[in-house]
């Protein structure tokens, strides 16, 4: 399952940066209310897997055109505290699909 794949890649790269980030109270503040708020997190977090995000690819449900699949890049400043994430399209089929969303717009169409 894809969601819970993201889901385990997101957990290890918290926990990459609480490593880096020893002692910030920020990252244990997330860390803290994430932890209370959920038990998918707290059982991820438990696992105690490490890992840093770089490079994924993801399926973006559009209710429109359908699935999108895009290569996902994470970019970060050096000091590792803001990170910026391009996505682009992984193949020809989902180019075709965001050109079709170009063109379609914002606009609605009336069904029947």
């Amino acid at each position: 399952m894809e969601q819970e794949r993201h889901a385990r890649e997101l957990v290890a790269d918290l926990r990459a940066t609480a490593g880096r980030r020893s002692g910030d109270p920020a990252v244990a503040g997330l860390v803290d209310r994430l932890r209370g708020a959920s038990a998918e997190f707290r059982r991820l977090w438990a696992e105690h897997e490490v890992a840093v995000r770089r490079v994924d690819r993801k399926t973006l449900v559009h209710p429109r055109v359908g699935d999108l699949v895009m290569d996902c890049e994470t970019l970060v400043t050096p000091d590792q505290r803001q990170k910026l994430l391009v996505l682009t399209p992984a193949d020809a089929e989902t180019r075709e699909r965001l050109e079709l969303l170009r063109v379609l717009g914002v606009e609605e169409f009336p069904v029947g």
